[in-house]
């Protein structure tokens, strides 16, 4: 009989543990449910606050490119625009004639309501602007006046990557100094040093020539005495005449060192261009050539004095020129890699 009652002490104890394990797979059941269900509640918050995030960064986006403290108001050619400050210095557009015109190096002055005049057509400076905006142009949409002012914009703003998706493809210097005298060039033929005493004897022209299109070629004084340095453009035949005095006989030439204009008959000799009066070590000079409508522009550190020159004959081809006049002066061509 004890025998007995042992088997069935160990029956009820097996049927007890039996019951309490099946309460625990249950609790464990009921937990790993919970689990379940709350990390499913989990991703969902989390996809809620990354779809929330994304919003708001895409509006943080855009108070931060359209509702900005520092409003630019221009006059240009007498119609009114505002943009930004940041739109104007946007670093994936520069450098160009904004980011230029508003570095603190030029001394800005605003006319009396604010706003900064700009004395060119106004026709295509909305694309402009809205370029620098991140906004893509309908360029197919253009009426051909338009296209033909955004494209001489695009060139006089400096904004390099709109003149390549405007074609202009010579927009920016692609040329290098080519056949020289009493100047020595460095290795890839993008700076120049005069290295004879001072004289108008040393000539330097351009690697390429031009007959067509709209030309932008910048140039980098990076040390003179006196800035007795010409740059500008001249026909190809000036490759006689290296060792001349060129700037009042063959060429068309901004001097540096007083911001005249200088030519040979019957254009100016000595005529006043710019008051910016000289050009310093480490400003750089800017040419535009418009072949399509044969005219001659200089920038000063982005800074334009208008049209040089009008019906510029191009009876051959021209290419860029310089005249060095003090020994050891030194002038950079900024070259567009792309």
């Amino acid at each position: 009989s004890n025998q007995g009652e042992l088997c069935d002490k160990t029956k009820k104890r097996r049927l007890l543990l039996k019951e309490r394990e099946n309460k625990l797979q249950r609790s464990v059941d009921d937990l790993f449910e919970c689990f379940q269900q709350e990390r499913q509640t989990i991703r969902e918050e989390m996809q809620y606050l990354q779809t929330e995030k994304q919003i708001w960064d895409d509006m943080c986006q855009k108070f931060d490119t359209t509702c900005l403290p520092q409003k630019i108001k221009f006059d240009v050619g007498g119609q009114l625009f505002a943009t930004s400050l940041q739109t104007l210095t946007n670093r994936l557009h520069a450098p160009n004639f904004f980011s230029a015109m508003f570095s603190g190096r030029l001394p800005l002055q605003a006319e009396d309501d604010g706003t900064y005049f700009i004395d060119r057509s106004p026709i295509a400076f909305e694309y402009i602007l809205n370029y620098l905006r991140g906004q893509e142009i309908p360029i197919s949409l253009l009426s051909e006046l338009t296209l033909h002012y955004l494209k001489l914009d695009a060139t006089f703003y400096g904004i390099s990557s709109l003149c390549k998706s405007l074609g202009i493809g010579d927009s920016k210097n692609n040329t290098r100094f080519g056949e020289h005298a009493n100047v020595e060039l460095n290795e890839d033929c993008l700076v120049a040093k005069k290295t004879t005493p001072t004289a108008w004897n040393a000539n330097i022209i351009g690697s390429e020539t031009y007959t067509t299109g709209i030309h932008r070629l910048d140039i980098e004084i990076v040390s003179s005495t006196h800035s007795h340095i010409m740059v500008g453009i001249a026909p190809e035949s000036i490759k006689q005449r290296l060792t001349e005095q060129n700037y009042d006989t063959c060429g068309f030439y901004f001097y540096a060192h007083n911001s005249n204009v200088y030519s040979g008959p019957p254009f100016y000799h000595g005529k006043q261009y710019s008051d910016h009066g000289r050009v310093m070590e480490g400003s750089t000079v800017s040419i535009i050539l418009d072949l399509e409508e044969r005219n001659l522009e200089f920038l000063i550190d982005g800074t334009s004095g208008g049209i040089a020159y009008e019906d510029i004959p191009i009876d051959e081809p021209l290419a860029l020129a310089v005249g060095m006049c003090s020994q050891n002066d030194i002038i950079r061509l900024i070259y567009d890699e792309n």
